[in-house]
């Protein structure tokens, strides 16, 4: 750490302070207080020493906030999108911290939990949760308390909880056929029992049409595809929730039932760049008589998005998501214990056209089972001489198998069988204590040891010209094991403001690659190391100018040891290889929200990151040395006027331009997949006076602007086939609510 970074911290900390002496007069209404629980236990936002974006009930409403893509642009230096080629699957990134790939063996780096629930992967992700009360956005690793791939932080959603009989619908509808209805009943019976029902179902129709092929033999090109679907990009998705709830004085209980199903269509790949004379040099182009097989040079451009597209792939994308979990409190005289235990089952499949054209050239299809058992124990309590505390007890049983059928070249390179299978069986315990030193100074410590047993199964055969070669198999199995700590320092300079110095590990243990190409690698499946980080951060939260303006700043230095560096190949099966690579990366977070007068608020959120990775050399002769989905800032800014009938929003979101694989700068790869600054707004008219009625107006990418999201490319082997990934179009529609 420099001498100007250790000049930012103290910065921080005299500006919370300078502002601190102003805000001693006293406080009135203002900004709302918001209760999180990112610590186990209930507390504000503002006396939480940790940094969290939290997203309110009245947000969720009038953003119609159902998955966790709805919240991805609000928090700073965090980046949400869809994986390419995907509508279920997530790539999330927290201050530079981030999984790219989405097989289902990999582990993410930022966790997703469900009233309590850990949602296991990046595959099934994205995925309808209807009726939240409030999602948060925990930044830097969460080692401590939620333990296992929390590294860059970890993501709370709460479900909203029954306190009086009602029942409210929703209905959405916008352009590109949107339709979504919600219902939501709250069944109260009497001071113990209350129920929930949830459901949902949305339909989309597709933001890109799928057409027959411009290429003839009349017109001197052979070798097209029929297409097989008419449009890309559609949404089709149902959800349910049950919920039964006991609660009495003794103890309660709620356990509910969930289940979502998806059957959509892939996002597009618009085929962005091949090499020059593509077809020639993979000797399919002229082959006489004037006629040309499979040219992809003559598709491949940069000049825009695509709204029509020829394809031939059958592409598609079904997931099935079923789970069950039971919670239970129970009062006792150490405190209050909560067990929390849970099943879930996800049946996953797509299939990919990976050359954005109608010649088969690059087809994919991976067909997913993954099954998870959790139970955790949780102890809070407060002791009599005021120390807040946190025990518990962590299990995980997992299950992950995919089947990744691969065809290259008109059938000339077939992958099958290809497929891997992992195991892992996780055991921690953890705890954190809050120590009371003085009246304003508090001193927490917490611990987590974990302990991570991991096996596999790695499976391919390559078919070469109708030749097969021999099925190659290799196994692996390994132990890993961490001991997690948290420190924290929380000083309270007045009634509003208070100051923290945190320092913190993450850990997320090795494995196994199961993207590997057996046939350059062998068998002998050696397991990549965990990945370790050390995190320092530096925050203040205040509320001044009567409660009119609140500021929150954290400034972290993190240094990530092993990073696990996803690093795509593409050789043989789309292989990919796992880079233990070393990294560092500091920044700041600011999050504003300012009153400016009774009627007008101006949120804005600011990151910026300045990372860099040690360059690693590869094992195909390559560099990895850029940090992957890290822009140097975002930037997030909510400006809202009531008008007394009905406020006005608006929405603007910046992210930087930033690297999409760790591949070096004057790497080909690197300069065909790197993305630009890119910046939309959106804007929202809230008619919400009726108790019973209320109705929102919204506009997404009010400019239609087009960029490039995330893309990939598939090396020389290829031609340096690159597709490219687009954000989606400017969409408008209306959110009508009926309480009943």
């Amino acid at each position: 750490m420099n001498i100007s970074r250790y000049f930012l911290m103290v910065s921080i900390l005299c500006i919370g302070t300078l502002n601190a002496q102003t805000s001693d007069e006293g406080t009135s209404a203002g900004i709302e207080e918001v209760v999180v629980t990112a610590q186990k236990r209930e507390g504000t936002l503002q006396e939480t020493p940790i940094a969290i974006t939290a997203v309110t009930s009245d947000e969720i409403n009038y953003k119609n906030v159902n998955t966790i893509m709805d919240i991805g642009n609000i928090a700073p230096n965090a980046v949400f999108v869809r994986t390419p080629s995907n509508n279920t699957a997530a790539t999330i990134a927290i201050r530079g911290g981030v999984q790219t790939n989405p097989a289902i063996t990999w582990e993410p780096a930022v966790g997703v939990y469900l009233d309590g629930v850990y949602m296991g992967k990046t595959q099934g992700a994205i995925f309808d949760a209807i009726d939240l009360e409030r999602v948060e956005v925990l930044r830097g690793p969460q080692g401590t308390l939620y333990g296992r791939n929390t590294l860059a932080g970890a993501i709370n959603m709460i479900s909203a909880k029954p306190t009086e009989t009602s029942t409210k619908a929703k209905l959405s509808m916008g352009n590109y056929g949107l339709t979504q209805l919600q219902f939501v009943s709250n069944i109260v019976l009497d001071d113990n029992w209350s129920f929930k029902i949830v459901a949902s179902d949305k339909n989309r129709d597709g933001f890109v049409n799928v057409s027959a092929s411009p290429f003839t033999p009349a017109g001197g090109v052979v070798g097209s595809q029929p297409n097989q679907v008419t449009e890309l990009d559609t949404l089709d998705s149902q959800a349910t929730r049950f919920s039964v709830i006991y609660d009495a004085e003794a103890f309660s209980v709620n356990v509910t039932a969930d289940k979502n199903e998806q059957n959509n269509t892939p996002q597009m790949a618009q085929l962005g760049y091949v090499i020059p004379g593509w077809s020639d040099i993979f000797q399919v182009g002229n082959i006489g008589n004037g006629l040309y097989l499979w040219p992809l040079e003559r598709i491949a451009n940069r000049d825009g998005k695509k709204t029509d597209i020829s394809i031939d792939a059958p592409v598609h994308e079904r997931s099935t998501i079923e789970g069950l979990s039971v919670t239970v409190d129970i009062p006792t005289r150490l405190g209050n214990l909560k067990i929390i235990q849970a099943s879930r089952e996800m049946v996953w499949a797509d299939r990919l056209d990976l050359d954005g054209s109608p010649f088969p050239v690059a087809e994919t299809a991976r067909d997913t089972d993954y099954d998870s058992d959790t139970i955790e124990l949780q102890l809070t309590g407060t002791t009599d001489g005021g120390v807040n505390y946190v025990l518990g007890y962590y299990k995980i049983d997992e299950y992950a198998f995919t089947d990744n059928p691969q065809s290259y070249f008109g059938g000339g390179s077939l992958y099958g069988p290809n497929d891997y299978v992992g195991y892992t069986d996780a055991t921690a315990i953890f705890g954190q204590l809050d120590f009371p030193l003085t009246e304003k100074l508090t001193f927490t410590l917490g611990g987590r040891k974990t302990q991570e047993d991991k096996s596999g199964v790695r499976r391919t055969q390559l078919t070469q010209a109708g030749v097969p070669f021999p099925l190659i198999a290799a196994t692996g199995s390994d132990s890993f094991d961490d001991f997690s700590q948290t420190v924290i320092l929380d000083y309270e300079l007045n009634d509003s403001t208070n100051v923290y110095l945190k320092v913190a590990d993450g850990f997320k243990a090795g494995g196994f690659n199961s993207e590997f190409n057996v046939y350059s690698q062998g068998t002998d499946w050696s397991p990549y190391s965990p990945e370790k980080i050390e995190s320092v951060e530096l925050g203040m939260k205040g509320l001044f100018a009567d409660n009119r303006l609140l500021l929150n700043l954290a400034y972290f230095d993190n240094e990530h040891k092993d990073m696990q560096t996803p690093y795509f190949t593409a050789d043989g099966a789309a292989a990919s290889l796992v880079v233990n690579t070393q990294a560092e990366m500091s920044g700041l977070d600011v999050e504003m929200k300012a009153l400016i007068t009774d009627n007008t608020s101006l949120t804005v959120n600011y990151g910026y990151l300045d990372g860099e990775m040690e360059p690693t050399p590869t094992s195909d002769g390559g560099i990895a040395s850029n940090l992957m989905y890290a822009p140097d800032d975002t930037l997030y800014v909510s400006l809202e006027h009531d008008f007394g009938n009905y406020r006005l929003i608006l929405d603007h979101h910046r992210i930087g331009a930033h690297h999409i694989f760790p591949y070096q700068s004057v790497d080909l790869r690197s300069r065909l997949t790197d993305v630009d600054e890119r910046s939309t707004t959106d804007m929202r008219l809230v008619f919400d006076n009726d108790e019973k009625f209320n109705v929102v107006f919204w506009i997404k990418n009010m400019n239609d602007k087009e960029y490039i999201v995330n893309n990939i490319n598939f090396g020389a082997g290829f031609g340096h086939l690159t597709v490219d990934y687009f954000n989606p179009p400017r969409t408008v529609g209306f959110d009508l609510t009926y309480n009943f």
